[in-house]
């Protein structure tokens, strides 16, 4: 399970950035980690899923910035419910 100062801490770090630099802040996350950040090639047909596996939590999307918002989303609600768990 992930550290809710971890969690904390990268949303805190996305937190106003543009899709450039919030892309570029968790792919660096994902290397420091061992998390994954997996990206289809754009050769076939079709669409595509990204994938994003950063401190056991997971952003899916038929875009990098999709899956950043995903995955942003997902770590959001993640920490907001070990908030609520702890203060209960």
């Amino acid at each position: 399970m992930p550290c809710t100062d971890t969690i904390a801490r990268l949303l805190a770090d996305l937190s106003g950035r543009g899709p450039e630099d919030a892309a570029e802040l968790l792919a660096n996350a994902v290397m420091e980690s061992g998390g994954i950040w997996a990206v289809p090639p754009g050769t076939g047909p079709g669409p595509a899923m990204v994938e994003i596996s950063l401190h056991a939590i997971t952003g899916h999307g038929p875009d990098r910035d999709a899956a950043v918002a995903s995955w942003t989303k997902a770590a959001s609600t993640w920490l907001e419910a070990m908030i609520a768990a702890e203060a209960a």
